[in-house]
């Protein structure tokens, strides 16, 4: 006997869901409106965070990175200006390649040119190149989203989470531009990975490579690598995902992403064969394996306990003075925003499919990798043995492989909320009772710890003060404050959120609601937060800052050539300026701000320090700038500015300068022992390797300079028998050549890190030049790929078209 059926429902008693069309909503609208419009959400959201900087012409906080970023922006304007940038910039740290060590490589990337050509939409401010990276990176996600079938609207609203989160807003303020310009890219990278493992074409591995290479050329290696290591994800995701079934089409697709790779590397090779090529000259090459020391790469390890930060904010301070984490210091927490927080966990339980375990697997290894040090089985076998990963620092900028995943999980959830609330009533209604009973307990929890305040707070300003100095009672309890305030937040949160998806899902309000609720509490915590870590400054601060002053014009003055030792900017309370400073006024100094200084150099001033005698003699230091007056044997004041004094030191030897003896020592610590020592660098100088022929301890001889530029210097050297020519002049091997009467000569080590050139008896040309061994490969390398690029782009969209061939080649199979 068979079983009853059931009688179906007739349409006369089958309840009727409202009537919910796309169209409603302004699905109807071209796909190029919807494009203008998320653009128009994150143009408009930039006017309203930064509107100082856009409209009245304001800079970012005077302070901190910025302070030494505003010098090198300026010196690279003066050199532009006067048509040519140099690959060698003489004026801090007695000199080093100014491209390798990517102290100034605007000249490399042409969002700086788009944006002086784009500057209009943003009024002409000088930031303009800035802003236009964070209509990039919403845009990047409102695409990523749109391909991965969510709503415009909603996709536009997740662009502004990541584009205005916290940490891309904070970069801005502290002259960490350079971060913020190449994380734009990354949403562009996982789009056009993920298309090409849709369908592995040559037009799409173009437009993969072309999207590479601009964020290569966008100057943060690290955020790059980032790139690259979602692209080498996804490849091996697909290939243990895809199976046998798709095991063809994943080859062939990584095959072309590792070609789109090299491509996108090619394209920045003009840049990065430099950076490669000074990178075992840096202290970023200084540890045993090549790279960073483990302690000086770990430093800022995101602690497993800040992973609170992504539900409180200000649970340990909110960064700045209030931060109390276990990093040296930061300036903003890693908080998605609540949205993020409350509708990425339901895309994971509505929509479980390829890409949303893909995103998964990638925040949850860039959470774990951002631990550092504090989850060394994990991070110290990527730091030994992943290539150039031990060249990098801040393990927490992991965080953005966190961040991004999080915002387009949260996309996905909002869009699993949309289209259930047009399905079936009861599958809408059974969800919406699940988000009724998710927002009780999130609520709950909440308002217990609320309850319970004021018995946790003696705990919680107890460990406050535990972990920072200043951080004690009233700092310690408004400290404290924040986190309370964060509960209230979250719990306002919840209920709009998750009210207006219990409201659509249960009550069948139109769904409108949903994407009001969402742009409201996104719009208000990025506003809140936001405003909150900016600190515009009124234009004149930076000009005035920047200005020439009296000591500058007294020492400008000056003919021979020379070295300052600023010596009240080693310390940053007392400073006047930041040690960069002296860059744009084109006087060069002993010392200087980067994060790539020359080994050689540090070393030396690590071993001996900077007020060794012998070091400031050697390294031609005729003026000592000070902020308060000294009275040092061996300095006479020369000058007095308003509030800098000006003092001659005597005893420093020329720029270049002739000796008739030569010592060889056996190691670079032998030659460092002599600083310490009474040898007589002024007729006698140290080499570690020996002279082609011996010195004539008895010719004299004269210098006198004909030409001097950053990368290039000439003069005529006369003596009476062979002589070596000491220069002040940093040692670096990779680029420097000597040409002596048009003939190219050795340039010896000497006295540890500097140049010196063997001279025979007669009247000579000295030429130095400096021409970065890689430039004119990576210049060849760059064409050959932007060449290879066309190709592909132009097989893909016109050829295999007119061939009668879909551009994108068989239909996809990969499920999304």
């Amino acid at each position: 006997m068979s079983k009853a059926r059931k009688p179906i429902i007739s349409s006369k008693q089958a309840p009727k869901p409202p009537a919910r069309t796309a169209a409603s909503a302004g699905e109807s609208l071209p796909a190029g409106v919807k494009v203008g419009l998320a653009l128009l959400a994150v143009w408009i959201l930039a006017l309203l965070i930064f509107p100082e900087i856009i409209l009245n012409g304001y800079n970012f906080v005077m302070g901190g990175d910025n302070l030494a970023a505003a010098p090198i922006a300026r010196m690279g304007e003066k050199f532009a200006e006067q048509g040519q940038v140099p690959d060698w910039v003489p004026y801090i740290l007695g000199g080093m390649p100014l491209v390798g060590s990517l102290t100034y490589a605007n000249h490399y990337y042409p969002g700086f040119f788009l944006g002086d050509l784009l500057g209009f939409i943003f009024f002409g401010s000088s930031y303009a190149w800035l802003f236009l990276h964070y209509l990039l990176a919403g845009l990047g996600v409102f695409l990523v989203l749109r391909e991965l079938k969510v709503h415009w609207a909603l996709a536009a609203l997740c662009g502004l989470l990541f584009a205005y989160n916290p940490p891309m807003v904070v970069y801005a303020d502290v002259g960490h531009g350079s971060k913020l310009m190449t994380m734009a890219y990354l949403p562009w990278v996982l789009l056009f990975t993920k298309r090409l493992f849709d369908r592995p074409t040559l037009d799409r591995a173009a437009l993969l490579a072309l999207t590479f290479g601009l964020q290569l050329l966008a100057l943060h290696v690290q955020i790059a690598y980032y790139g690259a290591m979602i692209m080498g994800l996804y490849a091996v995701y697909s290939l243990i995902a895809g199976g046998k079934a798709e095991l063809g089409r994943n080859l062939r697709a990584t095959g072309l992403l590792a070609a789109a790779g090299l491509l996108g590397f090619f394209v920045s090779s003009p840049l990065y064969l430099q950076v490669q090529e000074y990178s075992q000259y840096s202290i970023r090459g200084g540890g045993a394996t090549g790279g960073a020391s483990w302690d000086y790469a770990t430093q800022w390890s995101f602690h497993p306990l800040e992973t609170l930060t992504y539900i409180f904010p200000s649970f340990f301070g909110f960064g700045g003075r209030e931060y109390w984490g276990f990093m040296p210091f930061t300036d903003m927490p890693y908080y998605w925003g609540g949205v993020a927080l409350l509708f990425a966990p339901w895309a994971l339980a509505l929509t479980r499919n390829r890409v949303t375990i893909f995103l998964l697997v990638l925040a949850l290894l860039a959470w774990a990798a951002s631990w550092g040090k504090f989850l060394p089985v994990l991070y110290w076998p990527l730091f030994e043995f992943l290539p150039y990963f031990n060249k990098f620092r801040v393990p927490s900028l992991l965080q953005i492989l966190v961040l991004l995943p999080m915002v387009i999980l949260a996309g996905k959830g909002l869009q699993a909320v949309w289209e259930a609330a047009a399905g079936r009533e009861d599958r809408a209604q059974r969800l919406g009772q699940k988000f009724l009973l998710a927002g009780g307990v999130i609520a709950g929890v909440c308002l217990l710890l609320l309850i319970l305040s004021p018995m946790l707070k003696s705990v919680f300003t107890g460990w406050i003060s535990g972990a920072r100095e200043h951080l004690q009672g009233p700092a310690a309890d408004a400290s404290f404050a924040l986190f309370t305030g964060d509960l209230l937040r979250l719990i306002l949160l919840t209920a709009v959120l998750y009210g207006s998806a219990w409201a659509v899902l249960k009550l069948r309000w139109p769904r409108t609601l949903l994407i009001a609720a969402v742009a409201l509490a996104a719009g208000a915590e990025l506003y809140h937060f936001d405003r909150r870590l900016i600190h515009p400054t009124p234009p004149e601060q930076l000009e005035n800052y920047l200005q020439a002053n009296d000591v500058v014009r007294f020492l400008q003055g000056q003919s021979e050539p020379f070295r300052i030792f600023p010596f009240t900017d080693l310390n940053p309370q007392t400073a006047v300026h930041n040690p960069n400073w002296y860059m744009p006024h084109q006087i060069e100094s002993i010392i200087g701000y980067t994060g790539a200084k020359m080994r050689l150099y540090q070393e030396m001033v690590d071993s001996i320090g900077y007020g060794n005698p012998n070091f400031l003699r050697l390294m031609n230091t005729r003026y000592l700038v000070s902020s308060r007056p000294l009275a040092q044997e061996g300095f006479e004041e020369v000058f007095a500015g308003r509030q800098e004094h000006v003092y001659r030191f005597a005893e420093a030897f020329p720029r270049a300068f002739l000796v008739n003896r030569a010592v060889q020592v056996g190691s670079p610590q032998e030659a460092l022992r002599l600083y310490r020592g009474e040898f007589d660098f002024a007729t006698t100088a140290a080499l570690e390797a020996p002279l082609s022929a011996p010195l004539e301890e008895n010719a004299t001889g004269q210098v006198r300079w004909i030409e001097k530029r950053p990368d290039y210097l000439a003069l005529e050297v006369e003596t009476t028998g062979r002589q070596l020519l000491t220069l002040s002049e940093v040692y670096y091997p990779s680029g420097w050549t000597a040409t002596l009467n048009g003939q190219e000569v050795p340039i010896l080590k000497t006295n540890y890190f500097l140049r010196g050139v063997e001279i025979p008896a007669g009247t000579h040309r000295l030429e130095m030049r400096f021409v970065p061994e890689s430039k004119g490969l990576g210049n060849t390398l760059k064409w050959i790929a932007l060449v290879l690029i066309a190709g592909g782009l132009v097989w893909g969209l016109v050829i295999s078209r007119r061939l009668g061939k879909s551009p994108s080649g068989s239909p996809a199979s990969t499920p999304e």
